[in-house]
Formats: C-alpha cells, sequence, structure tokens
C-alpha cells in the first residue's frame, strides 16, 4: 500500500493515494485521490476504502456502518436515517469503530453493556431502559447485516444476551375507592389542607380527560380516523 509525495504549484508538498481495487460486480478499477497533508492520511484513506468494498469479516467496524447506512438509507426517512446515523455515531462507533467485526465477540459486546448500564449523567440519571433496548437492537441489526452479507460466522450479541426493556414501567394509579380512603386518613392528620389540595389535583385531573374525550368524540369523523392512526 505505497503512497506518493508531489509538489503543489506553491511549492508546498502533499501525498497521493494511487492504487486499484476491485468492486462489488468483481471489476477491477483504478483509483487515485490527492490533497493529503501526509503519507499517513493518504494510506488511512486506501485502507479504509478498499476496507468499505470488502466482503469479508476483517472490515472495521466504522466501515462496515458506513456500508450498512448506505445501503438502507435509501428505504427510510430522512428523519429515521438521522436518528439512527446519531445513536450509531455516538453509541457504538466509539467503542467499536476500530474494531474489526470478527474481532467482536460476545465478551467485547457483555464490556460494552456494562458501560452502558453504569452510565450516569450530571444529574445521576442513566438511560432509561427503553433507550438501553433501542441501541443493543441497533448494534445487534448492523451485526446480522454482517453475517447475512460479510460472512459473520454468528450475531455476538445473541450470545451476549439483550438489556432494557421494550415498553416503559406501566404508570400506577389509584382508584377511586383508594384515593377516598386516602382521603379519610388525611382528614386524620393535623394539616387538614392536604385533603383540599389533593381533592383540587384530583378533579382538574378528571376534568381535562373528559375534556378530552368530548373533543375527540365531537370531530368529524375523517379527522378522528387520521388522529387514531
Amino acid at each position: 500500500m505505497p503512497a506518493y509525495k508531489y509538489q503543489t504549484k506553491d511549492g508546498k508538498t502533499k501525498w497521493y493515494a494511487n492504487f486499484y481495487y476491485t468492486d462489488w460486480r468483481g471489476e477491477k478499477k483504478h483509483k487515485c485521490k490527492r490533497g493529503f497533508q501526509t503519507r499517513r492520511e493518504a494510506l488511512e484513506y486506501e485502507r479504509n476504502f478498499i476496507d468499505q468494498g470488502s466482503k469479508d469479516p476483517t472490515i472495521l467496524f466504522s466501515s462496515l456502518v458506513e456500508n450498512y447506512l448506505t445501503e438502507y438509507g435509501a428505504r427510510l426517512k430522512p428523519t429515521t436515517l438521522e436518528n439512527k446515523r446519531f445513536l450509531i455515531e455516538t453509541k457504538l462507533t466509539p467503542y467499536f469503530g476500530q474494531m474489526r467485526i470478527c474481532d467482536i465477540d460476545p465478551i467485547t459486546v457483555h464490556r460494552w453493556q456494562n458501560e452502558l448500564l453504569d452510565y450516569q449523567d450530571a444529574d445521576g440519571k442513566g438511560y432509561s431502559q427503553t433507550y438501553l433496548k433501542s441501541i443493543h437492537s441497533q448494534l445487534s441489526a448492523i451485526m446480522n447485516y454482517a453475517v447475512k452479507f460479510y460472512q459473520l460466522r454468528s450475531n455476538p450479541c445473541v450470545a451476549a444476551g439483550g438489556i432494557g426493556k421494550s415498553h416503559a414501567d406501566e404508570m400506577k394509579f389509584w382508584t377511586k375507592d383508594q384515593f377516598d380512603q386516602f382521603l379519610e386518613n388525611e382528614k386524620k392528620m393535623p394539616i387538614m389542607q392536604l385533603s383540599v389540595y389533593f381533592s383540587m389535583v384530583a378533579c382538574a385531573a378528571a376534568k381535562y380527560w373528559h375534556l378530552l374525550q368530548m373533543t375527540f368524540l365531537t370531530m368529524p369523523l375523517s379527522v378522528s380516523i387520521k388522529t387514531m392512526k
């Protein structure tokens, strides 16, 4: 993988990559790219270019991701593709980017999962269970793509096991009997104003949901159906 240097018109020294490769049709092609500041940059360009055309499991994860997004991007809405790219670039590529996909084993995936589970922001909050599930599912989808098209023997995410939950935990509500019982207990407390406050909140919430139902029921049929979709 040689790189070559040349002189520009203003006397500066730069490097260029000049090589042959085989495209996806099996045809031999020539590639020349100029303008690199260092020999290392020219060699890295050649390696990444050839890597993206590779069809074996020695391809780098970062190159695999580019091929994955290129092939499936045309089938996705722009916003969906942008969200997918953001998730990959912030949660997957920083960890797996420079690894060959054949070197990503279940233990590696498990260690990556532990980092996600241990993460906490400035307020001490971690990722939600549904977000953890989305991140893991995205990695698994990419590795399934590698199994199908890049001769990867198996998906390491399967052996490592999943993390997160598909659905958020259910919100718990009081029944009317439970709320009445709560008010009775509150009336026995020295601060009587609490029962009044909770009664006002409950009435306001009930009125709000009633108005939402009435708004929906009085909509034209076509609007209601569109809203439900």
